[in-house]
């Protein structure tokens, strides 16, 4: 069963309930890709390909890394923002788009 919650559950809060923080929402596509680079075991769900996907940024790290996911700022982010924020984490707009340094830098 996969650790990772789909568009389709209904979920009460938006917050992990293993560790607390906010969840994200990443790409379907983008955490595949990422799954696939961390050499996943577990399986992939075929929904997740065209919808975006809740993950929680710190029981994630492992399989997120680099990968940029949507925060609860609403701001596209990276793991090391949001577990060890930084200059890098600062939020640069794009026409209403906001993305942190090391989501624009890692892709």
């Amino acid at each position: 069963m996969s650790r990772f919650l789909s568009k389709s559950k209904h979920i009460d809060s938006r917050q992990c309930t293993a560790c607390g923080i906010d969840l994200a929402k990443i790409n379907g596509k983008t955490l595949t890709e990422a799954l696939k680079q961390a050499k996943w075991k577990h399986g992939y769900v075929k929904e997740w390909l065209n919808n975006w996907v809740y993950v929680c940024p710190r029981c994630h790290a492992n399989e997120l890394d680099i990968y940029p996911f949507l925060y609860s700022d609403k701001v596209m982010r990276t793991v090391s923002d949001v577990i060890a924020p930084s200059s890098k984490s600062e939020a640069l707009d794009f026409c209403g788009f906001a993305f942190s340094k090391s989501a624009l830098q890692r892709h």
